[in-house]
C-alpha cells in the first residue's frame, strides 16, 4: 500500500515539476531532491517500508509549496480574464 501511495504521489510530483522547472517556478531545491530520493525508493528493491513511509513523507512536505511556486496568482488571472 504505502508503495503504490509513493507511486502515485512521484506521478504527481513529476508533473508539478515538469511544469516548474519549464517556467523556472521552482524556488525549492528540496522538493527536488525529495522526488529524486523518492524516485530511487522505488526503483531500489531493497527499500524498506520504513523508507518508503519516510520518503513519502519528505516529498508531500515539498510538494505542496512547489504547487504554490507554479499556480498563477488570482490578480493575473482576474486581469486577463483566463477561463481554468
Amino acid at each position: 500500500m504505502s508503495k503504490a501511495l509513493l507511486t502515485a504521489l512521484v506521478e504527481d510530483a513529476d508533473l508539478v515539476a515538469d511544469v516548474g522547472v519549464r517556467l523556472g517556478r521552482i524556488k525549492s531545491d528540496e522538493f527536488l531532491t525529495a522526488l529524486k530520493n523518492a524516485r530511487h525508493a522505488l526503483n531500489n528493491e531493497g527499500t524498506s517500508p520504513e523508507e518508503i513511509v519516510r520518503v513519502r513523507e519528505d516529498l508531500q512536505k515539498w510538494l505542496n509549496p512547489a504547487v504554490n511556486d507554479i499556480s498563477l496568482p488570482d490578480t493575473f488571472i482576474t486581469h486577463f480574464d483566463i477561463d481554468i
